[in-house]
């Protein structure tokens, strides 16, 4: 992953907070990394809805051990999402204690929050479970986006989503911190199949490629892993299926399968893709629509073209042929 700008750093500044009054130093960095906490999306899954509309999600936090300060960045697709505000939540607030926060989208396209307390006792700290804070998208785009809440990478960097606490070695000639690191559980905007087709509309007898994408990125197992893709179309109240397939999945990127599909008769065709993980299915595509028409006895366009090229070249040669005779 680039280097994402430091905005972080922000987050030691307004630490400094908890020192302030006594005119302490400010913090280094020798504290230590340690697990604690979860830190999730929720809701995990966004279905998708109609560009220029707008959704929310909470970053939520539980069994945190008590801390003073904290960082979430969440990484997202901004051709199909845009942050239009964020807002703090309760979790540190709760406690009746004043804050402090900030939020901001670095060009890595990566929203950063940030929030501490501001307090000048180390001991007086907040843990438990609450609302980090919570997010309004405008959805500006088709398609699928991540969610992705981006993990710690190092006490160096001070890339991703951590918790901070004074260490126990802390002191007010040494006021060190510990970074906490939670588990964290991302979500996805979208669905994690699409389908397109490669004509809209065919003759009887004519087939259609129709293509279906997984985006393993958005599921919610880590490859490696099996997927089956099924491809139905609605024939009354029932989804019929036309084909399907089993892949093995074994990275993050968008596994592509096609299916080439000649249907029965002429008529208007919806189609839809399931997709399955364990027998169990995961998400569902979008409806796409292909239109089949009767073979007429009108000449296609093809054959307009064809007839004209060589009416073209007749003429031609016939031209050619009266001037030589001259």
């Amino acid at each position: 992953m680039q280097k994402i700008k430091k905005y972080a750093i922000t987050i030691l500044i307004l630490a400094t907070i908890l020192c302030m009054s006594n005119n302490l130093t400010i913090p280094t960095k020798a504290g230590t990394v340690i697990p604690g906490g979860t830190v999730k999306v929720i809701p995990r899954a966004i279905s998708p809805i109609e560009i220029g509309k707008s959704f929310t999600i909470n970053i939520t936090a539980t069994d945190v051990p008590p801390i003073y300060g904290l960082q979430v960045q969440l990484k997202f697709d901004p051709t199909i999402l845009n942050v239009t505000n964020v807002i703090q939540g309760d979790f540190l607030t709760k406690s009746g204690i004043n804050t402090f926060h900030f939020w901001n989208v670095t060009d890595e396209n990566i929203m950063t929050y940030a929030e501490t307390l501001i307090v000048s006792d180390p001991d007086q700290l907040v843990g438990g479970d609450g609302v980090i804070c919570t997010i309004n998208f405008t959805v500006t785009g088709e398609g699928a986006s991540v969610l992705e809440l981006v993990a710690f990478e190092s006490i160096e960097a001070e890339i991703g989503t951590f918790f901070l606490k004074p260490s126990d070695e802390w002191s007010p000639t040494r006021p060190d911190y510990d970074y906490i690191i939670p588990q964290i559980i991302s979500g996805y905007y979208g669905s994690a199949i699409e389908i397109t087709l490669s004509k809209t509309t065919i003759t009887v007898g004519n087939s259609v490629n129709v293509t279906c994408t997984a985006h393993p990125e958005i599921i919610a197992e880590e490859p490696p892993f099996t997927i089956n893709v099924t491809l139905t179309y609605k024939s009354g109240e029932e989804w019929k299926k036309i084909n399907s397939t089993t892949i093995n999945v074994e990275s993050a990127e968008p596994v592509e399968v096609m299916f080439k599909w000649t249907p029965p008769e002429e008529g208007k065709y919806t189609l839809k893709a399931f997709l399955y993980m364990d027998e169990t299915m995961v998400d569902e595509s979008g409806e796409v629509t292909l239109t089949v028409k009767a073979k007429g006895g009108g000449i296609d366009l093809t054959t307009i073209i064809i007839i004209v090229i060589v009416v073209v070249i007749v003429i031609g040669a016939i031209a050619l042929y009266l001037k030589r005779r001259k």
